[in-house]
């Protein structure tokens, strides 16, 4: 009886752990999706000087609390917020992320997740593939990024294309 006791004490603190772990990986995935919907969607607009300042500090406000301070700080230093905004423009289309999926990968310290992640970027009737690696870390009860790399090249080539065209004219 006490054996039989033992091994459901057992089973259970096992289905625990399982549990918080799945519970964990789930709520990271989806600060995740959060993250990577409000970076790379974004809606065209009439384009103005004070209408892409308005689009870039809402975006900033909506990025900072899904990200730790050192990364927001990074990235925004480096524009990598605004890049979905400019090809919206660029292209005159609102852009969409689909089939967004991610998949763990192994990691040896238990309040970081490391996900590999890919969808589709809808461009209008366009679809671009999405792919890359991404890391959140627990802060309290949320997990924020602090890490994402990405096919920017793809952006990049997008940006670079349009500045191109525009100084060949």
């Amino acid at each position: 009886m006490r054996a039989l006791i033992g091994l459901l004490l057992i089973a259970s603190l096992i289905s625990g752990c399982t549990n918080q772990g799945n519970s964990k990986l789930v709520s990271a995935i989806s600060a995740a999706e959060a993250y990577k919907r409000t970076q790379l969607e974004a809606d065209f607009f009439e384009y103005s000087d004070e209408a892409m300042l308005e689009q870039i500090r809402s975006r900033e406000d909506q990025l900072r609390p899904l990200t730790t301070d050192s990364f927001f700080q990074k990235k925004s230093a480096d524009r990598m917020f605004v890049y979905a905004l400019d090809i919206a423009q660029i292209k005159k289309k609102d852009l969409r992320l689909s089939d967004l999926a991610f998949e763990e990968r192994e990691t040896d310290d238990s309040s970081v997740i490391k996900l590999n992640y890919e969808g589709l970027l809808e461009i209008g009737d366009e679809n671009m593939a999405v792919s890359g690696r991404i890391e959140l870390i627990e802060d309290g009860e949320k997990w924020k990024v602090k890490y994402d790399s990405y096919n920017l090249k793809d952006f990049m080539k997008i940006i670079d294309d349009s500045i191109l065209e525009r100084a060949a004219r």
